[in-house]
C-alpha cells in the first residue's frame, strides 16, 4: 500500500524541520510527500529544497502561483497525491513514529474503513506538552458513542462543531477522488468536508489513540481552548445539539439549522430515510424563520439580509429563503 503525505506549508520556517523529521522517522516507509507551499516569503522552500536533496524521489515541491487559502491549498495538495492511503499534515506540528504503522493496521483489516482519525496530544510553540489532548480539549475523549457509530458521529458534526482535526486524518484514495473538487459552498474547511462525507458514508473509524502532537500556537489557521474553557464547551455543545431544533428567535440559531439543511443535502446517502431526515430539516427551518422573522422590524431584517450578502455568507439560497 503506498503511502502519501499531503502537507501544506506557509511560512512555517520555524517548526517546519521538526514536523518533515517526524514524517521520515516513521516505523512504515513513506512513498511520497506533497508539498504545496501558498507563496512563503521565509526560509520554508529553502528547508524543503534541502530536503530534497535526501529524498529526491520522495519530495514533490509545489509552488502556488496565487495564495490559495488554507482549505484549498490542502484541496490541492491532496488532488496531487498518487499513494493508496493519504495521510494529511500541517507544518507545525509532530508524528509519532508508529503513526503511520497503526493506521495501515487499520486499513489493512477492515476494508470497509475508507478514513480515519486519532488523537494528538497539545504542545505549546515551544514543544512542551500541555498535559492533554485535542479530544480532551474538544469534549469528545469520553464520547464512546460517538467514536463507535457513523451514525451518531455524523448527526453530531451536522448539529454542532466537527471533532476531527486535519493533521489526524488520513483516507484511502479511492474514497478520496470522488470527492473533489471539495465544494465548499456549505462547509468551508477540508477537515470536516472529509469528516462528514466520510461519516456520511459509514465508513470512518475514530482511533482512539494519541499518535502525534499537535502544536498551539497565535499563528494556527485554526487552534485548541484552554483548560478553563472545557466545561463552558462541553455544556454549549450539548445544550446545542439537544435543543437544536426548538424554534428561537436567534439569528445564528437558524443559521445553524439552514447550514444542517443543506449539509444534509450534500453529504447524504440517497436513501428514504435520509430524504425524511431533509424533509423534516427544511420544516423546521420554515419554523425557525417564522420565529425569527416575526421577532424582528423590517428595517432590521433587510440590514442583516445585506450584510450576509455583501459577506457572501451562508450562500444565495438562504437569501432568497429568507424572502419567501
Amino acid at each position: 500500500m503506498k503511502v502519501t503525505v499531503a502537507l501544506c506549508t506557509y511560512n512555517g520556517e520555524k517548526y517546519l524541520i521538526e514536523q518533515l523529521d517526524s514524517i521520515f522517522n516513521q516505523t512504515c516507509a513513506i512513498d511520497e510527500v506533497i508539498i504545496c507551499d501558498d507563496g512563503s516569503t521565509d526560509k520554508t522552500i529553502e528547508i524543503i529544497t534541502q530536503y530534497q536533496i535526501h529524498y529526491p524521489s520522495i519530495i514533490h515541491l509545489v509552488k502556488n502561483g496565487e495564495n490559495l487559502g488554507y482549505a484549498k491549498n490542502f484541496e490541492k495538495a491532496l488532488s496531487l497525491a498518487t499513494g493508496d492511503m493519504i495521510f494529511l499534515s500541517d507544518q507545525d506540528d509532530k508524528w509519532l513514529p508508529n503513526k503511520v504503522e497503526r493506521f495501515k493496521e487499520i486499513f489493512d483489516t477492515q476494508p470497509k474503513i475508507d478514513g480515519i482519525f486519532c488523537d494528538a496530544f497539545v504542545m505549546n510553540e515551544n514543544g512542551e506538552p500541555s498535559g492533554y489532548s485535542i479530544w480532551e480539549s474538544i469534549a469528545f475523549k469520553h464520547r464512546i458513542d460517538l467514536q463507535e457509530s457513523n451514525e451518531l458521529l455524523y448527526d453530531y458534526i451536522l448539529k454542532t462543531y466537527n471533532v476531527a482535526t486535519g493533521c489526524c486524518i488520513a483516507l484511502r484514495s479511492k474514497a478520496l477522488h470522488p470527492l473533489l473538487p471539495f465544494n465548499f459552498t456549505y462547509c468551508g474547511i477540508h477537515d470536516e468536508y472529509l469528516a462528514l462525507a466520510l461519516s456520511a458514508k459509514n465508513s470512518f473509524f475514530a482511533l482512539n489513540e494519541c499518535l502525534g502532537y499537535y502544536r498551539a500556537h497565535q499563528n494556527q489557521n485554526v487552534g485548541v481552548p484552554s483548560k478553563a474553557q472545557w466545561a463552558s464547551i462541553e455544556a454549549m455543545k450539548n445544550s446545542m445539539y439537544q435543543h437544536f431544533f426548538e424554534p428561537t428567535e436567534n439569528a445564528d440559531a437558524m443559521v445553524r439549522l439552514w447550514m444542517y439543511y443543506n449539509k444534509l443535502v450534500q453529504f447524504s446517502p440517497v436513501c428514504k430515510q435520509q430524504a425524511s431526515q431533509i424533509d423534516n430539516a427544511y420544516t423546521h427551518f420554515l419554523k425557525f424563520r417564522s420565529t425569527y422573522l416575526s421577532s424582528i422590524g423590517f428595517f432590521e431584517r433587510k440590514r442583516i439580509l445585506l450584510s450576509w450578502w455583501r459577506n457572501k455568507l451562508y450562500g444565495t439560497t438562504l437569501l432568497s429563503a429568507l424572502k419567501n
